[in-house]
């Protein structure tokens, strides 16, 4: 992959004391996204990647761990160069999800058991269906 929209213009922040440098983080479904503030929360760097997103059979929608990790410290990387400042000059970083996108992995070695499973994939579309049109669930949503 390759970073994208990197802001041409460099703005050079001589003084750190003068604002707190903070990043925000994006990671979306097409693209993942990244952004250095400062306190007028004006945008002094920027930079994204698109997300590659996998389709092993029809219905499933995955993401590759190893790829979104990679992709992750790529924009971060990109902004704060963006930005014309140090990655020791952050003061924050925030950062917003795909809250039903997921994964396991191994606590001891931190290597995923699998790929990110997206929002949009449909695995488990029939047992939901099955489980909200149960009397069980009705009665316990009631």
């Amino acid at each position: 992959f390759k970073p994208i929209g990197l802001n041409p213009e460099k703005r050079r922040i001589t003084r750190v004391t003068s604002y707190t440098p903070t990043l925000s983080l994006d990671v979306g479904t097409t693209s993942i996204r990244c952004h250095v503030y400062d306190k007028n929360a004006t945008v002094r760097g920027s930079c994204s990647a698109k997300v590659s997103l996998l389709y092993p059979e029809p219905g499933w929608v995955e993401m590759d761990p190893e790829d979104l990790w990679r992709s992750f410290v790529t924009v971060v990387k990109g902004a704060v160069h963006d930005s014309g400042l140090q990655m020791c000059q952050m003061e924050a970083l925030g950062i917003s999800t795909q809250r039903a996108t997921f994964t396991t992995w191994d606590r001891k070695t931190g290597k995923t058991f699998h790929n990110f499973i997206g929002w949009q994939d449909l695995r488990a579309a029939e047992m939901v269906r099955s489980w909200n049109n149960s009397c069980t669930m009705k009665v316990r949503l009631s």
